[in-house]
């Protein structure tokens, strides 16, 4: 009997025996039945989720499917490229000394694919289309201008005509002085006339090894970089702690939901200046060499930095909110106004809450904020993306806008972010139309509750969608180990009176 897998959950059961790196010989029975007891089949799902997730050759499965191994990565590298995925940059040691394809190639040829076939710019996925932007100087408006030339382009030789239009050279990047120099593929032609600065780095880097690139000229590594001679490593280690800062000039295109993909949004929203990387793999039960990848990726592309050392972290708490005790007693009172206007019912039975009896009232919210209780923990203060949308209001500030962007992008504002975020808020115009109105009082409402609720520890404010990319384990595995408690608001109208709740 031959039971052949036609589900998606047959398929996932098939690549988590896959990721383990089990072969055919130890297959349980009913995982071979799933495949039809065909090992065939079996050699098929591995090359195809192993190019799909961009897996390193020799320390995987496929290298006993398939004997040839630049032409394995050849196929990953394609289907990378026809998929619009980020560069894999955790293979390129192999990618780029071994087929000589530096990430500026790569995206090059992406684009000229895009541009060819006239697709939208919006086709790109979020982190790709901010890697073409670092490496290309390619973003949305340039993008459609590229666009516009090309079509007056004659239509014989155009995909060698569209290709004169892109840039030539990579442009100047953002190197950090702690990366890892690497050198590339260099051929002895390549260094025959180089200047001298450059050809000692070069010949340091084959003696020596990597090195920083703080130990060199920082023109003289651009250069080498622009001509595709040296690429770096960015280096992360699992005891490193992340901050991503408010995102500005961040791309919002759309999702693929490839491995990664997935990954890096995990992170994202599960990240902060407390958890090491290590302990972030534990959290979301990911495998660590794939989190150290993906914070790789978020040093690279400056969207995140290193979090200071616990010793030079100092707390918050210093920071005087200027609420007396009368001024206390009337933000509470607007709290829960805000909590009234605040919509995330949908959320709150998705996060599952309603099990826990964390049904409250002001009252014991007020008693359980107390500094001992929490002394290690932070506030969670969850908001849907409404918050959002009134934030991305055009008549709003463009700063105002970028927090909205990191709250959606990245799921949540750390305490870290709050002081600009407070002070953007604070600086609000005030609008006469009486919707706006209505949006103004809440984001002013918002302001004074979260300078209360960071009077008593420190405060994150999450988009309770971002958790809900996380499973439930994780997510109860996330909350418990950062937040003495959270709030969840839910506000219910009705036609002659209104019903206020605030779970917490």
């Amino acid at each position: 009997l031959y039971i052949y897998f036609d589900s998606q959950m047959d398929t996932e059961v098939v690549y988590e025996f896959i990721n383990e790196k089990c072969p055919w010989s130890k297959l349980p029975k009913y995982v071979k039945q799933i495949l039809g007891n065909s090992a065939k089949e079996y050699e098929k799902l591995i090359l195809e989720y192993s190019v799909m997730n961009q897996l390193r050759y020799k320390t995987n499965l496929v290298r006993e499917v398939r004997n040839n191994e630049e032409q394995y990565y050849e196929l990953m590298l394609g289907y990378s490229r026809d998929h619009l995925m980020l560069f894999p940059y955790h293979l390129s040691d192999v990618i780029i000394k071994g087929l000589r394809i530096t990430p500026f190639q790569y995206y090059s040829d992406m684009m000229l694919d895009l541009m060819v076939q006239e697709k939208s710019y919006d086709t790109l996925p979020n982190f790709t289309a901010a890697d073409c932007l670092r490496l290309l100087g390619i973003g949305r408006n340039r993008y459609i201008n590229l666009m516009n030339d090309s079509r007056s382009l004659k239509k014989q030789n155009r995909q060698k005509a569209v290709r004169s239009l892109l840039p030539q050279v990579p442009i100047k990047v953002d190197i950090q002085p702690w990366w890892i120099v690497q050198n590339g593929s260099v051929l002895v032609n390549d260094v025959r006339d180089l200047p001298k600065e450059e050809k000692m780095v070069i010949d340091y880097v084959i003696d020596s090894g990597p090195t920083e690139v703080a130990n060199f000229d920082m023109d003289v590594i651009q250069n080498l970089y622009k001509r595709g001679l040296i690429y770096f490593d960015v280096p992360v280690s699992k005891k490193d702690r992340i901050v991503v800062p408010t995102l500005d000039n961040f791309v919002m295109n759309r999702l693929t939901g490839d491995y990664f993909e997935r990954t890096l949004y995990k992170i994202f929203v599960s990240m902060d200046k407390h958890t090491n990387a290590e302990q972030l793999a534990q959290v979301l039960r990911v495998d660590l060499n794939l989190v150290l990848n993906a914070i790789s990726v978020f040093y690279r592309l400056g969207i995140a930095y290193r979090a200071p050392s616990e010793l030079e972290i100092q707390p918050n708490r210093s920071i005087d909110v200027g609420l007396n005790s009368s001024r206390k007693q009337s933000v509470e009172g607007s709290l829960v106004d805000l909590l009234h206007d605040a919509v995330i019912s949908d959320c709150s039975s998705k996060l599952s809450l309603q099990n826990q009896n964390i049904h409250s009232n002001t009252d014991m919210l007020y008693t359980s904020l107390t500094a001992d209780s929490l002394e290690s923990k932070r506030i969670a203060f969850m908001f849907d993306s409404s918050l959002t949308a009134i934030l991305m209001m055009g008549n709003l500030s463009n700063s105002l806008k970028c927090h909205a962007v990191t709250l959606f992008e990245v799921g949540k504002l750390g305490d870290e972010s709050l002081n600009s975020f407070l002070s953007d808020l604070a600086e609000a115009p005030c609008l006469t139309d009486v919707e706006m109105e209505r949006h103004n009082e809440y984001l002013q409402v918002l302001r004074c509750t979260i300078e209360y609720l960071r009077s008593f520890a420190e405060l994150d404010l999450i988009r309770c969608g971002s958790l809900l990319g996380l499973d439930s384990a994780a997510r109860m595995r996330l909350l418990c180990k950062n937040y003495r408690f959270y709030l969840i608001a839910l506000h219910h109208h009705h036609h002659h009176r209104r019903r206020r709740q605030i779970f917490c």
